[in-house]
């Protein structure tokens, strides 16, 4: 079963829209369908981990869509490292489903040797740990210029007692936070709470050179799908962008994840953390 040429039409320009949206840390911009047989291999994951369930979600047949959902929700416990080991078994079970189900979606001449190897992934996954083998998660100490990279300073808001910084570059994973470009703006909390960095600061004054982080808490939150499993449990939200806190502190160990943040309507915004720091 093949898509609809309207539609085809429709998701790749809906992925070259969201070449504005993709964080730093991608080695690759998404492209139409129309270059597919172009296509690089972590362009695919791409498309599996954090595009597709955008911009297929109101573009394919509900059976097509759900689908693909049993696919990317596996694939994501099985990348992550806190949760391929932890729902090993769901995993096993959605990629059971997807292969028995792939032949009446997409027609028997579709299925191959890779359609079927799929079923073997938690095994590894459980054997070697998350399929990415992402080992380096952020391991923040408590002296944070150990942890950076590289920054730069913004001259023109820096003063007397404080540095400012536009950006910082992490060395455990080489992730890029920014205050002032919204692709890395949007970060989860230890405590879960979705936050955009509206600044990136030091105290001159202080001895321990902490680096600080100002920042707006999204407060409201809910699943963007709820089957096969709630998506918030992958680490994909549907959020109202325009709901936020009033800025507050933290500090820059509060982090756990990088997100992608994809904004499609005026006040609503899909976000979705970093497969290999779910």
């Amino acid at each position: 079963m093949r898509i609809l040429e309207e539609k085809k039409d429709i998701i790749s320009l809906s992925l070259l829209n969201i070449r504005k949206f993709v964080p730093s840390e991608f080695a690759r911009l998404p492209r139409s369908l129309d270059d597919l047989e172009y296509w690089k291999a972590t362009e695919f994951r791409e498309f599996l981990l954090y595009t597709g369930v955008i911009v297929l979600k109101s573009n394919l047949k509900k059976d097509m869509y759900e689908h693909f959902l049993l696919l990317l929700v596996s694939i994501r416990i099985l990348c992550s490292n806190d949760l391929c080991q932890k729902y090993n078994d769901l995993a096993l079970k959605l990629l059971k489903t997807f292969v028995q189900n792939y032949s009446s979606i997409y027609g028997l001449q579709f299925i191959n040797y890779n359609v079927h190897s799929l079923i073997h992934l938690p095994f590894f996954a459980n054997l070697y740990g998350p399929l990415d083998n992402f080992k380096d998660l952020l391991n923040i100490s408590t002296d944070d210029n150990s942890i950076l990279k590289s920054f730069k300073i913004n001259e023109k808001i820096s003063n007397f007692n404080f540095i400012h910084y536009n950006q910082i570059n992490l060395k455990s994973n080489n992730f890029v936070l920014s205050c002032s470009n919204p692709k890395d703006q949007c970060i989860i909390l230890k405590n879960n709470d979705i936050v955009f960095i509206k600044s990136i600061y030091k105290i001159k004054s202080e001895n321990d050179n902490i680096i600080k982080l100002s920042v707006i808490k999204i407060l409201t939150v809910e699943d963007l799908f709820s089957e096969p499993i709630p998506s918030m449990n992958i680490g994909i939200y549907l959020v109202n962008s325009n709901h936020v806190s009033n800025p507050y502190q933290i500090l820059l160990s509060d982090l756990k994840f990088k997100c992608f943040f994809f904004q499609f309507l005026h006040n609503q915004a899909v976000i979705i953390s970093l497969c290999h720091s779910v």
